[in-house]
């Protein structure tokens, strides 16, 4: 059986960057995972190799799961006023809305609030995503 933990584990190293092309794939025989990474050169004849036996299922990104903007909109909404709902449409409006964001938030003495919102967001999302695609899961995450 999946372990939830090291699913979101995995989730996580696929979702921390752009500078590097990062993918996690989940076999859905074994519930094995496998994580690939162009920064750590993987060896391309094995990870198709090993793609090509099973029945593997990329991981789902932020966009997938809806965990970005619409996200960060929900938050807003939730523990902004109007005014500064308002401001946090605008920042995302235009890049580098992350950052103006979480600044913004850190202001209001909310960024620690948003991080426990967008992990309990995240790892939801990911629950319904094994759900939706059957996946049997120990559910061994615990949110504090």
């Amino acid at each position: 059986m999946l372990s939830l933990k090291e699913f979101l584990d995995a989730y996580q190293m696929t979702d921390f960057g752009v500078l590097t092309e990062t993918r996690a794939f989940l076999n859905a025989d074994d519930y094995s995972i496998l994580v690939t990474s162009d920064f750590e050169e993987d060896d391309e004849e094995d990870v198709e190799s090993r793609l090509a036996n099973g029945r593997w299922i990329e991981f789902p990104n932020r966009h997938d799961l809806d965990l970005g903007k619409r996200l960060a909109l929900r938050f807003a909404d939730e523990y902004l006023d109007d005014a500064g709902y308002d401001r946090v449409c605008d920042f995302f409006s235009r890049s580098g809305a992350y950052g103006r964001y979480k600044d913004f938030l850190e202001d209001r003495g909310l960024l620690q609030k948003w991080y426990e919102y967008s992990e309990l967001a995240e790892v939801n999302a990911l629950r319904w995503w094994l759900e939706e695609n059957k996946i049997p899961y120990k559910d061994d995450v615990d949110l504090k």
